[in-house]
Formats: C-alpha cells, structure tokens, sequence
C-alpha cells in the first residue's frame, strides 16, 4: 500500500473536501511513454497536440468561473479529474513523472518573479525541445476533458496542476491540496527571460525561462529564487528526477544516432532515470544516489544525473538538503508538497494581468 503523507492538508479541512482529493505527481523531468496512439505519425500527433488538442483543451467554451460555479461542482470536478488521473497512474504508473514534469513546463515559466503558475500555455509550446514527450500527458488529458463534462469545467491550467499532484500521491507521494481558479493562456510563454540575471560564468547566468540543465549550484539558486522557492524547496523538487522516463540511445535505429532530430528522439526508446527497481515510486532514493555518487559509491552506469544533479551535492549549502532528505523521507515529502504547492498557486501570468 502506498505511504501517504498528510501533512500539507489543512487544518478544518472538511471530510467531503478530503475525500475529493488525492494525490501529487514527479518524473525524472522527461518521459519516454509510448504516445496515446501508437499507429499516429509523431507529426501529426504534435499537430494535433497544438491545434486540435489546443481546440479541444483551450478554446472549447471556457468553463464556469469559479465565482460562479458552485462549491458542491467544483469538488466535484475535481475529484472526478483526480480519480480518472489516479486509474491511468495506477495503470501506467511510469505517467506520473510525465504529469509532474508537464505542470512544472506549464507553471516555472515566468517573465517576471512573482507572476506564474500553470496557465495551459504548454499547448502552444509543444515544439520547443525542453518540452520533449509532454504531448504525451497532455494528450491524454485532452482526452478526459473531451470525454467528461464535469472534468471540462475545470481550466486546462487547473487541470495540469491537478493532475501532476495526483499522480504523485499514486504512486506513493503526498496528499497536495490545490485552490482552484487559474486562468488559462490565449498564447505561448516566452521562452527567453526578457530580463536574463547575467553572471561572469556562463553556468551562473539565467537566460531561459526553463531552467538550462547545465546550470551551477549559483544559478539553480538564482533560477528558483525567481519562482519564489527556497533552497530546501529546490532541492525538494529535483528530487522528481528520481521517477519517470528519459529517452535513451539504446535500441534507437543507427539512422536517428547518425542525426537525433526531433522525430527521432520522440519515438526514442526509453528507460527508467536510475538502474533502481523504485523508479515508479515517490521515495527518497534520488537523494541517497546522489550522496553514493559524491563518494564514488556507485558502479559505472548506475546512475545517470545531470549537471544540475550534480551541483545539489557538489555545493555544501544544497548537500545538506540532499543528506537531510536522504536520511528523512517524511521530511522530503513534507518539502516537496511545499514547493509544488508554491509552483502551482493560481496567479495569473503577466502576459494575462
């Protein structure tokens, strides 16, 4: 039976309200799942994703605001969304890094500090190399909301942000209650921070509005600290890295090693984050590898990080989040809940205000 974690539920909070909802979600930030359809070209399925799916999601008769829908249907809503959430997690558990990873494209983006969250944006965002796969989660959220009424009257944005805290209490993580009442996007984000933190190394500077994967222990902290999100927090989230799917170079055709163009690497094969049997659980083995890594505990190909990765750990300020986590699994779900919630509160984004 998976843990569960209560501790970000609040106080007073009513039994009809807890037992409407369930759950948060993570991934190794990417996901290798097969697509929805198999037998539908990767073109025509991204076309999809942004123009029939950007149909079906964002420009199908906007729900009820939440003024004006009555509490009794918006828990509604949102206990049904984050049941068909949980029965597609709990049949495909590897889909819950793909949700986590989708609400974190849809929500991190930010012109400026302090204006963000999801904002269903990622639709018009599916072309962008950082947002590899999300078409995958996102398809089949298109296809909830097609099929369900009830599911349709919540926002896509608030529909990511559920999902994504669902999928993680599926497969072990903690209850994460969400507000509702985020406004979904008319465009995309940009991709570029209109005002980058310039640095003298390149690896401290923050340029993108997706935090680069070669960024140093200063520029993680400049990044997230832009999202409003503490070192502990920070650390807390990258622990995500730890469950989901990546493309791999394994089993790929010798045509798309020869040149991995997008195509390629969206039907690239796929493989689990870490050489673990727990890479479909919320846990805190992410941090303990990391720690292995450190000392040179871990056998050739036992892991593979990411720079980022790495700095938590190469830097003492992180490490002692990363050891406090490894030691204390309670206290990892405790900071994640903590900074998923901050991720995903419902503030409009700065193109929308």
């Amino acid at each position: 039976m998976p843990r569960r974690h209560d501790s970000q539920i609040p106080a007073g909070l009513s039994r009809l309200r807890l037992g409407t909802l369930l759950l948060l979600g993570g991934a190794g930030w990417s996901s290798g799942l097969h697509a929805p359809r198999a037998d539908l070209p990767r073109a025509a399925f991204i076309r999809g994703c942004s123009g029939a799916l950007a149909a079906t999601l964002a420009l199908r008769p906007p729900p009820p605001t939440v003024a004006a829908a009555t509490a009794t249907d918006d828990l509604r809503a949102e206990a049904r969304l984050r049941a068909q959430v949980r029965a597609l997690v709990l049949e495909q558990p590897a889909l819950a890094g793909a949700f986590v990873r989708l609400a974190f494209h849809d929500s991190a983006p930010r012109d400026r500090p302090g204006v963000g969250g999801p904002n269903g944006s990622i639709i018009f965002e599916l072309d962008r190399p950082a947002n590899l796969r999300l078409s995958v989660p996102l398809g089949h959220l298109a296809r909830l909301r097609a099929a369900d009424d009830s599911t349709a009257r919540l926002t896509l944005a608030d529909s990511i942000a559920v999902a994504g805290a669902e999928a993680v209490e599926a497969i072990g993580g903690p209850h994460i209650w969400l507000p509702l009442g985020r406004r979904d996007a008319t465009g995309p984000d940009s991709a570029e921070l209109a005002r980058p933190l310039a640095a003298r190394d390149s690896r401290d500077r923050v340029t993108t509005t997706l935090p680069d994967a070669g960024l140093s222990s200063v520029g993680l902290r400049r990044y997230f600290a832009r999202l409003g999100l503490s070192e502990r927090e920070l650390v807390a989230l990258s622990g995500a890295h730890g469950f989901g799917r990546h493309p791999s170079l394994i089993g790929m055709p010798a045509e798309c090693l020869k040149k991995l163009t997008p195509a390629c690497l969206e039907a690239a094969p796929s493989r689990p984050p870490f050489l673990t049997k727990s890479a479909d659980n919320f846990n805190n083995d992410y941090f303990k590898l990391l720690l292995r890594w450190n000392t040179r505990d871990l056998e050739r190909g036992a892991a593979f990080f990411l720079p980022t990765d790495v700095a938590l750990v190469i830097d003492p300020g992180l490490r002692r989040w990363v050891s406090l986590f490894a030691r204390d699994e309670v206290e990892f779900s405790r900071a994640f809940s903590s900074a998923y919630v901050k991720l995903c509160k419902p503030v409009a984004r700065s193109g929308l205000i």
